[in-house]
């Protein structure tokens, strides 16, 4: 027995019918025209279509709040989402539709503060990223803020950053900061070392939630059936995936 148990380790599966039912996407940029995902209605709800054939049952639209998009704002996103939702409703679909933000820690970051932060779903947690321009003393600044607001921040994609292990730990015992992986890194879509790392977080339980970040539909279909994962790794990903449901409770 124990050598069938070492083989399953070793050996890479297909995610398995079903992984997703019943389950949310807490980050997803599907919101049309106004960042860099989709850029049509119709991109929206064939997106909505497919992860509503998957088993999703609810969504949470997640706009970049960056300078790059400083139309972006939660008074105006959040009257762009009531007329979105009311359209996307006619379509008949049941997916259950929310609007949050991903906040880049940049030069405007501070005036979202002063708006109100935008949580996911009915939680305290604030979906935030950094970019590489970022200092690292601005970047804790930024956590600070939102924990002195009463809020608890989401590090979406760590492994897109040169944080190692000791780094995360210490965000975390810092800041209370959680972490969102990206399921494409499982892929490879974002390089080798990416995928490397996001497999390291994972083995290593780091991550709390795993999310799309889709910006679009063809290539993520392309990429998410390449993930192999043995299954430790999907059990794990399946706890995270029950994990984004708490953002509703």
């Amino acid at each position: 027995m124990k050598n069938v148990f070492v083989i399953d380790k070793v050996i890479k599966k297909k995610l398995p019918e079903g992984l997703f039912d019943g389950t949310t996407d807490i980050h997803a940029h599907i919101m049309p025209c106004i960042d860099d995902g989709v850029q049509s209605m119709c991109e929206t709800v064939d997106v909505i279509r497919r992860f509503e054939a998957a088993g999703i049952k609810r969504m949470i639209m997640t706009p970049h709040f960056t300078v790059g998009y400083s139309h972006n704002r939660k008074p105006a996103v959040t009257a762009e989402f009531f007329h979105l939702n009311r359209t996307i409703m006619q379509t008949k679909t049941k997916m259950k539709l929310d609007v949050a933000a991903e906040y880049v820690i940049d030069d405007g970051f501070m005036s979202h503060k002063n708006d109100g932060f935008m949580t996911l779903g009915k939680s305290n947690y604030v979906l935030m990223e950094t970019s590489v321009k970022t200092p690292e003393s601005f970047f804790h600044d930024g956590l600070m803020q939102v924990c002195s607001d009463g809020k608890i921040p989401v590090l979406a994609h760590p492994e897109f950053h040169k944080f190692n292990d000791v780094d995360l730990f210490l965000l975390h015992l810092k800041t209370g900061c959680l972490f969102q992986l990206n399921i494409l890194s499982l892929s490879g879509y974002y390089g080798l070392s990416v995928k490397k790392k996001a497999l390291h977080l994972l083995d290593n339980d780091i991550y709390t939630f795993v999310a799309s970040d889709i910006h679009n539909l063809k290539v993520f279909l392309n990429w998410i059936s390449r993930i192999r994962l043995n299954t430790e790794q999907i059990d794990r990903l399946r706890i995270l995936l029950e994990n984004n449901n708490t953002v509703f409770k």
